[in-house]
């Protein structure tokens, strides 16, 4: 797997149903998405290829990790680069021999130019002219492309001691590619040049190992995405139909106006408002060492009695406390994340990411409920969580008792973070300096709506191949994240239709992950495969048919006794605390005017709300214009303000930039 893959990796989750083995049979077209979904990730061998997955993770853990980091620490960076220039540069000779196998005569000769550039001006591959001077693509093709492309299947997927996710054709196809690579003649060698490598990788491999519920489930089928991608060779093929017309966002009467005074962002694509979104991903810290600062700690929480696991990037004893609350199901691990604390820790603020109410770490260990979903409860039970990290910081590290502390939420998070400041108002002694929510829902009925809406994908066009459009859709979409754009080839653009159904199935696998943990831990007889750590796939294959309005109706509305699921939704609408959101001179908004999570009326509620306390961008979907400079001055900007907020004596320093 390329960086790019394991850094966009809680985007490209979106790409469950990738894994594409042979059929014994064809999927009737009129069964449900999940049904399809189960059938394209069939995993036969899921206890032994589980016990696998935890051998090779433990073995990383405990024998590479702490060398690989010590070992990136003292080395250069240029000399690591330097080797892993070499060690690609010397298996040229094995993708021209691909390239030609597959019938690829412009690649073969691209591949030979870059090899021969690469080995004479580049001092035998230690640099990259080719790409650094002349922008020559790379096409990195191996024997398993080779043998897909001829027709022959993967086979069902394997988790191979020691080499990670793979299958039975690449597996053999692997030992071909050894044989043809010169380092496998030179004892020792390719130890070495893996263990430089995967030094290189530290960063991508911790937040592609922590940002998940099920780490096996996503390595898995982002292996098997891959694979498949690049066999197909979707640059071949026949151009797909017409996208689905892209209904305009939801604009009338005063939205309208809002919408028109929003501030334009420059330079940004034209794109419409869910493929913008997809471009969340290119949100990553500027510094990629960043990652490495972080220190995963546990703190103990009132709620459970248990320890919850907070990621710290700490910034000296006495500065600001900044709180990170992410998006629905989102780890402290997740790229986002880690650039969003990068932003404040870089302000001279001390940054504590949590984990998402609906994260597994999170309800085991700090909610006071068994199921999440429910906004006032999870609202209050992550309001003491960080009433709890405040006294730890202060016990282990002497921070002030009153300390400046600023709470950021995004998305659900953003919800959150604007439903806390309103328990915190009321509690008589405000203990949060300031409240900055990104792209918050604000109806959570309508988000329940559109979310369910874009993965029934009723709006995917018929595949001109023939395949079930679902499929076709997500290794379509995929194919932003695929191709290693640091190898001089722009990202393809993704069809609208492909992007709704991308974010659709990332987000129900979002809701499968927080079922299955909370179900497993306490049934509430709901479901009716049973649970099992070591054999998965007949309880995610029933959950994955759940969308979220059913969760609400047949879990939430139940369990917490409210009258209707329409009750239980106007729990998680903003509207309801709107006088005390409009006086709370402590809440600060950024949103973006074509979020598709929007629905009629929210724009011009908030400008009735927060008045210039709301800042608005016109393009970007939700959440994907967060790497534009304007906007992240824009979250800098609002942060200190909020923190200027703070009372006299309160030992604020910002760093200011």
């Amino acid at each position: 797997m390329t960086p790019r893959l394991l850094s966009a990796l809680p985007l490209t989750l979106a790409a469950l149903a990738a894994h594409i083995p042979a059929q014994t049979s064809p999927v009737p077209p009129d069964d449900a998405v999940a049904r399809v979904l189960a059938e394209e990730t069939r995993d036969p061998l899921e206890r032994v290829n589980r016990g696998s997955f935890w051998l090779n993770h433990r073995i990383i853990l405990s024998l590479i990790e702490i060398p690989a980091r010590g070992y990136r620490r003292i080395t250069p960076n240029f000399l690591r680069e330097g080797i892993d220039n070499f060690a690609t540069n010397l298996t040229g000779p094995r993708r021209i021999l691909n390239n030609l196998f597959q019938g690829s005569w412009r690649r073969a000769g691209t591949e030979s130019r870059r090899f021969l550039a690469n080995t004479t001006i580049g001092l035998l591959g230690l640099f990259d002219p080719a790409t650094d001077w002349w922008e020559i693509p790379f096409h990195d093709e191996d024997f398993g492309q080779s043998l897909g492309r001829h027709g022959l299947p993967p086979g069902a997927p394997l988790e191979a001691p020691l080499l990670g996710p793979s299958n039975p054709r690449d597996l053999l196809a692997g030992a071909v590619d050894w044989l043809m690579n010169p380092l496998s003649y030179v004892p020792g060698a390719g130890l070495v040049v893996g263990f430089n490598g995967f030094s290189m990788r530290l960063a991508e491999y911790d937040s592609a190992l922590h940002s998940v519920d099920d780490p096996y489930v996503a390595f898995r089928d982002l292996s098997a995405l891959s694979r498949e991608g690049s066999v197909r060779d979707f640059a071949a093929a026949p151009p797909p139909p017409p996208s689905v017309e892209v209904p305009p966002p939801p604009f009338a009467g005063a939205d309208r106006a809002v919408a028109d005074s929003a501030i334009c962002l420059d330079h940004f694509p034209d794109l419409d408002r869910y493929s913008s979104s997809l471009l969340a991903f290119l949100f990553e810290p500027e510094d990629i060492n960043f990652f490495l600062r972080a220190r995963d700690r546990k703190v103990p929480m009132t709620a459970t009695g248990r320890e919850l696991p907070v990621r710290l990037w700490r910034n000296g004893t006495g500065s600001p406390v900044v709180f990170i609350l992410p998006g629905l199901g989102a780890h402290p691990a997740a790229g986002g994340v880690a650039a969003l604390a990068e932003l404040h820790f870089n302000e001279g603020c001390t940054v504590v990411a949590l984990p998402s109410t609906f994260h597994a770490e999170f309800s085991r260990n700090a909610s006071s409920v068994p199921l999440p979903g429910h906004v006032e409860i999870d609202a209050r039970d992550t309001h003491q969580a960080m009433l709890d990290v405040l006294d730890w910081l202060h016990t282990r590290y002497d921070y002030p008792p009153d300390v400046p502390a600023l709470v950021v939420g995004q998305s659900y998070g953003g919800l959150h973070a604007l439903v806390i400041s309103e328990l915190d108002r009321r509690a008589g002694h405000p203990r949060f300096t300031g409240f900055l929510a990104l792209n918050p829902s604000i109806n959570m009925e309508h988000g329940v709506e559109t979310l369910d809406r874009l993965f029934e994908a009723e709006y995917l066009p018929a595949d001109p191949g023939g395949e079930d459009p679902r499929i076709a859709s997500l290794l379509r979409a995929s194919q932003l994240f695929r191709r290693p754009r640091q190898m001089g080839e722009a990202p393809p653009a993704v069809r609208a239709d492909d992007a709704m159904f991308g974010i659709g199935v990332y987000f129900r696998m979002r809701l499968r992950d927080a079922l299955f943990e909370t179900q497993r831990r306490q049934d509430l007889g709901v479901l009716r495969t049973p649970a099992s750590g070591w054999r998965r796939e007949p309880r995610y294959e029933e959950i994955m048919a759940i969308g979220f309005g059913d969760y609400a109706r047949e879990f939430l509305t139940p369990h917490f006794g409210e009258p209707s699921v329409e009750s239980l939704f106007a729990r998680g609408d903003l509207r309801r605390l709107q006088s005390g959101l409009a006086g709370n001179d402590r809440v600060r908004v950024i949103h973006t005017a074509d979020d598709f999570l929007l629905g009629p009326g929210d724009l011009a509620f908030l400008r009735e709300t927060l008045g210039d306390r709301l800042t608005l961008f016109d393009r970007g979907g939700h959440c994907g214009n967060y790497h534009m400079p304007q906007v992240q001055r824009a979250f800098r900007e609002q942060a200190r303000a909020l923190l200027d907020l703070a009372p006299p004596g309160a030992g604020l320093s910002l760093r200011r930039t």
